[in-house]
């Protein structure tokens, strides 16, 4: 096997516990894994710090220690500089859908992960979407291919921009090996995490509106009605100062809490964590009862997959990616119907055989997404752009 020099924009290493974060730490690991022989140059633009600690041993860390707000006036106005300046030349330069630096040297490869701010700009600060529309623009000017996470994203991509037919490639992420269907710990607790109720159900992400929070919170209000005992936990709702300043998510707060109409015994029932770390996520996945999804939009739902493979039920949306990534594994129902939502997830909660078989089917599930397969075939596509470029 001819070894590659593969340059990959490690950026999102600085908000490990975003999404892209998580997709960029575990394609990394995977790729290091599995061909030891490639060279891999990890590439930062910007502060670099805590990205070096979260990299294999033997991923070079090239960085560009310029502030961010200049870096696209000097890429776009004076093409400078170029990646080549900080990791060398490479064979494939992988970047994300949001970073375009210069390249002189060989193929693009990009992973567009979902095209929410161009279907729906409404959910989004205008010069946020802006940003987006032209980014993507670039990507498909660019790319010799482009990796979208799930065929949702594909189709979106090519509504927007059948110029990039034939470039589109269809690569799933991973679930990190740390999810996993462990012993969870009992009523007494766990250092660092406040102490959970004996039964709660549980939601992981931030509170952008395609979240849909507003409509979670009205759906936990239908199941609570019914099941006295019930207590809902939000947990990942904070975002990192750096994410808020790049994607908007400073306007993404909990104030959708405060203003649910909900009755005084029921939101007392609302428990928000913010932002828990890794371990303490699995753990939550662990005791919940069930992982609630009822999201308006989603390029691939991650969450989905890490509460599959902690053994957590799901009852997700029937919307965009979703039922691609959870196929049979989950229960699915209209976000939009929230009384129908209610009723799915009281249906589970209810019955020990019906929790017992998502489990089985979501671990099932689950496997099938290993940052080694996602690794295997992202390299594939770079032997193509390679001799594409």
């Amino acid at each position: 096997m001819t070894p590659l020099r593969v340059g990959i924009d490690a950026a999102a290493l600085r908000r490990p516990e975003s999404g892209i974060g998580r997709y960029t730490a575990g394609l990394i690991r995977g790729l290091s894994d599995s061909f030891p022989e490639d060279d891999l140059r990890a590439y930062v633009a910007g502060p670099a710090r805590g990205v070096n600690d979260q990299l294999p041993i033997g991923v070079r860390l090239g960085s560009l220690p310029l502030p961010l707000r200049i870096l696209p006036w000097t890429w776009r106005v004076l093409s400078w500089p170029g990646v080549e300046a900080v990791i060398g030349p490479v064979d494939v330069f992988h970047t994300s859908d949001w970073t375009h630096p210069p390249q002189r040297s060989g193929a693009t490869v990009t992973t567009v992960h979902d095209l929410g701010p161009l279907d729906h700009p409404e959910w989004y600060e205008p010069r946020i979407a802006e940003r987006h529309r032209v980014v993507n623009k670039i990507t498909v000017g660019r790319a010799h291919r482009i990796i979208a996470v799930s065929e949702f994203t594909r189709d979106r991509l090519l509504h927007h921009y059948p110029e990039a037919e034939g470039r589109v490639v269809v690569v799933p992420s991973g679930v990190s090996p740390d999810f996993d269907p462990g012993p969870a710990p009992g009523d007494e607790g766990v250092a660092g995490l406040p102490r959970m109720p004996s039964r709660f159900l549980l939601y992981v992400g931030s509170a952008e509106p395609r979240k849909n929070l507003t409509g979670l919170l009205r759906i936990f209000r239908g199941v609570a009605l019914q099941d006295p005992e019930l207590f809902l936990v939000l947990a990942g709702l904070t975002g990192s100062r750096e994410s808020q300043a790049i994607d908007g998510s400073a306007s993404w707060t909990l104030d959708p809490v405060d203003r649910a109409d909900l009755e005084g015994d029921v939101a007392e029932r609302v428990v928000g964590l913010g932002l828990v770390t890794r371990s303490h996520l699995v753990t939550l996945y662990r005791r919940a009862e069930a992982f609630l999804f009822p999201t308006l939009y989603e390029g691939f739902g991650l969450p989905v997959l890490e509460a599959m493979a902690t053994g957590c039920p799901v009852i997700a949306s029937n919307r965009t990616a979703v039922p691609e990534v959870a196929a049979q594994a989950a229960v699915l129902a209209d976000p939009s119907d929230e009384d129908a939502f209610a009723q799915a997830v009281l249906q589970v909660v209810s019955s020990r055989e019906r929790q017992q078989a998502l489990r089985l089917a979501g671990l099932a599930r689950a496997g099938e997404f290993t940052w080694e397969r996602t690794a295997r075939e992202t390299r594939e596509v770079y032997l193509e752009a390679a001799e594409a470029g």
